[in-house]
């Protein structure tokens, strides 16, 4: 039953991604976001809990921000870096791999169905073009992705190339967007700010950003440093093109679950 339920949701879920992009990515980005910000506050209480005593409170304000900032910003900017990227380093020659053609409706399996559609789910590029040939080979007993145990030197490079540039631009921008976006949505939330004028709340918000970059920019990109270049780097390499955004999500989710095992 379960199965037949994850696979009837995978199946769906896949497909949105193909017809509505956008919007499905924002709200996985969004979902993710808000889970994982929600592990973080867990944690902090856990750590904080032997000066500070009292029953946990959640805060439902900053879930709502955590959502906002997923929907409107995480999402949307990781589906257009992606296709940006796809342009800028795109797949070699010498990349490609067997494409063994196999019968689409006998693969039991909730990443495939007798579509046309779902043969784009794997494609190499990403784009959205009709493949003729499946990645996939089939048997009575395993579904076999070879492009996952065959890592061409060229595919290493391809991937370390796209690290590299992903690396030296998109992340040093989006570091200095999360600043942005999420002091902007506490200006925005702060009730406390509403008795001064629109002046003086968007001179305070100017400091409050700029204060913030200067500050904690540097350490906060120095941190992700420390993870985010290998986790894309496998990304890139294993993922599936049009599952590299959720892939991405739910590596961050785990390691905010991660802290706040740590935490208890």
């Amino acid at each position: 039953m379960f199965h037949n339920v994850f696979s009837k949701g995978w199946s769906l879920y896949s497909q949105n991604l193909i017809k509505r992009p956008l919007i499905t990515k924002g709200l996985t980005a969004a979902t993710c976001y808000t889970v994982s910000d929600a592990f973080i506050q867990h944690a902090n209480y856990l750590q904080n809990n032997s000066t500070e005593k009292g029953q946990y409170q959640h805060d439902y304000s900053r879930s709502v921000k955590s959502f906002i900032y997923g929907v409107c910003v995480l999402g949307p900017t990781l589906h257009y870096w992606f296709r940006a990227l796809d342009k800028i380093v795109p797949n070699v020659k010498g990349n490609s791999l067997p494409l063994p053609k196999i019968h689409i409706d006998k693969v039991p399996s909730p990443f495939f169905r007798k579509s046309t559609n779902n043969q784009l789910l794997l494609s190499n590029n990403g784009l959205t073009r009709g493949i003729t040939n499946s990645i996939v080979q089939y048997s009575p007993h395993t579904i076999n992705l070879q492009w996952l145990t065959k890592f061409s030197p060229q595919r290493l490079v391809w991937s370390a190339k796209r690290v590299l540039i992903e690396q030296s631009s998109y992340a040093l921008l989006m570091t200095g967007v999360y600043f942005i976006s999420s002091t902007t949505l506490d200006f925005i939330f702060d009730k406390s700010l509403l008795n001064q004028s629109i002046g003086e709340r968007i001179n305070a918000w100017a400091t409050t950003i700029k204060s913030r970059l200067t500050s904690e920019y540097k350490e906060y990109h120095m941190n992700n440093l420390k993870i985010q270049p290998f986790s894309t780097f496998f990304n890139f390499l294993l993922v599936p093109p049009i599952y590299r955004g959720l892939a991405l999500n739910l590596f961050n989710v785990g390691l905010n679950v991660n802290k706040w095992r740590n935490s208890k």
